[in-house]
């Protein structure tokens, strides 16, 4: 398993930027509480975004039908609440742009939906692949409010910044390293 770093996220980037702009979510499963999986279809292929936030394996890639074989997931029969989250704000949205901020291990997916009453309304789906500290986060992004994260984090356990639903979203603090 390679080790996510922010060269390898932006090969990653690069290489699947095209197929995401304008793909459509069509299927959300949440196989365990730190993996998620996002059926997409895109010019007639479909392909399954898998995103694993396992603070030792924290990675994302597209899987083929033998790389699903092999990691042998499980779906539960009832889905987690933030796996129905996702589905409510993502299923049958168009993935207007992805966006992979400067020399950071996050991915960001913005989505264009529409909500109950037929407001168009953009929201971010994103993906921190940080080692203990990785999650998704489900935004927002015309008042940066989180709807959702796989992982809340109260300030018990962060001093830097808390997330929950309700909350703002902000970038994770810059590290201080040279």
């Amino acid at each position: 398993m390679l080790h996510i770093d922010s060269l390898l996220l932006e090969a990653f980037y690069e290489e699947n930027k095209d197929f995401c702009i304008n793909a459509r979510v069509q299927k959300i499963q949440q196989p365990t509480r730190r993996e998620v999986i996002l059926q997409m279809r895109n010019n007639g292929e479909s392909k399954k975004l898998y995103i694993n936030i396992n603070p030792s394996f924290h990675h994302l890639c597209f899987m083929n039908k033998e790389n699903e074989a092999k990691r042998n997931i499980q779906i539960p029969k009832q889905p987690p609440m933030f796996c129905m989250l996702l589905r409510k704000h993502m299923e049958g949205a168009r993935i207007l742009k992805i966006n992979k901020p400067e020399f950071e291990r996050i991915i960001e997916l913005t989505f264009e939906n529409y909500n109950e009453i037929g407001d168009r309304i953009e929201e971010c789906l994103s993906i921190e692949l940080m080692g203990k500290h990785s999650n998704i986060v489900l935004y927002n992004t015309d008042n940066n409010i989180i709807l959702g994260c796989a992982h809340n984090i109260g300030e018990e356990k962060s001093k830097e910044r808390e997330l929950a639903g309700g909350l703002p979203y902000i970038y994770p603090p810059k590290q201080n390293k040279k």
